[in-house]
């Protein structure tokens, strides 16, 4: 809060990432409101594996979670459910063509160790935005929002101003003004505007803002008109002809089927690991286990998908305990296979 260094959250790994020990309760609720029997962690706490996430996860408190096999309409509950357990969350796409599905962003507001790429994105959800970059609006899933942002504040030990007096923040070595925007209720805009700072990105420690009264607004910047000029003809080049390449072509790649009689316990196959690349593309399999043996993990990915279709499709005839996969099941997985 306000400047002041955190000792670390104890943490605990929860469906295969470092998760802030006071998230789990909330984590759990959010997976069972969910049904979804396999929930694949991405990057937890205190992680700065992935570049992409902005060091949004330097901190405690931030999570991804992999939606793989999720529709669209099951994103959107996911994402509100978790909203439902007091989380701030948003479903992100991936941005890669291989990549095609989205993953659930979850921010637990009551980490007293977010980091400052966090707690921006927090600022921004309040402002009604995503925390993605454009500034794209949140436009659903409003969930508990007014109760997520009181547990945030309250975390930051946000006061009211006193009558008559405005309250200041003096800039601690290390601090930002997002933090000190934070810990005073502001905007970084409205703070860096009222204390006639040009650069919000640069400010030195020792520095003391003033919070604004309520009736302050951010004045207008009335851009200078930039002088019209005659853009100068440019000479005309003939684009030479490209020469035509022809495509070479795609070899052709025979899938063999897999034997069912191969598919058992303890075996190792290409049979198996064929499956299993199958069972990893629905996301009922972690890529680490995709090596051919069917050992547990196998075992446990194959009752996790029965379960999955029985409940989807209870009037279907699927069993809910098997281990090994049947015709049907392979079917499902779009797996050619003979006996």
């Amino acid at each position: 809060m306000g400047g002041m260094t955190q000792p670390r959250c104890e943490t605990v790994i929860w469906r295969g990432i470092r998760v802030c020990k006071h998230s789990v309760p909330k984590l759990v609720a959010w997976a069972k409101r969910t049904g979804r029997v396999y929930l694949k962690g991405i990057q937890g706490c205190y992680s700065t594996a992935i570049v992409a996430s902005g060091n949004t996860h330097a901190g405690g408190g931030v999570y991804d979670v992999e939606m793989d096999g999720y529709s669209r309409s099951e994103a959107i509950m996911s994402t509100n459910e978790g909203r439902q357990e007091f989380l701030i969350t948003e479903d992100r796409p991936w941005g890669s063509a291989d990549k095609p599905n989205h993953h659930i962003h979850l921010i637990d507001p009551e980490c007293p160790n977010l980091s400052d790429a966090a707690m921006k994105q927090v600022e921004e959800y309040r402002r009604g935005e995503t925390g993605l970059v454009g500034y794209d609006p949140d436009t659903y899933y409003r969930g508990n929002k007014v109760e997520m942002l009181r547990r945030y504040d309250n975390r930051l030990d946000v006061k009211a101003p006193s009558t008559g007096a405005h309250r200041t923040y003096t800039i601690p070595k290390g601090g930002t003004l997002g933090k000190a925007a934070a810990a005073l209720g502001v905007t970084v805009a409205v703070l860096a505007g009222f204390n006639h700072i040009s650069n919000p990105d640069v400010v030195r420690p020792g520095t003391v803002v003033t919070a604004p009264p309520s009736t302050y607004t951010v004045p207008a910047v009335t851009p200078t008109a930039k002088p019209t000029l005659k853009p100068t003809p440019s000479p005309v080049v003939k684009a030479k002809p490209k020469p035509v390449v022809k495509p070479k072509p795609k070899p052709v790649v025979v899938v063999k089927p897999v034997s069912r009689a191969a598919l058992k316990a303890g075996k190792t196959n290409a049979s198996v690991k064929a499956y299993e690349v199958a069972l990893n593309k629905r996301g009922f399999l972690a890529k680490r286990y995709v090596d051919g043996y069917y050992g547990t993990a196998t075992s446990a990915g194959t009752k996790a998908l029965y379960r999955s279709l029985a409940k989807k499709q209870p009037n279907a005839g699927w069993t809910k305990n098997a281990t090994v996969p049947g015709p049907s099941l392979l079917k499902v997985l779009k797996v050619k296979s003979t006996r």
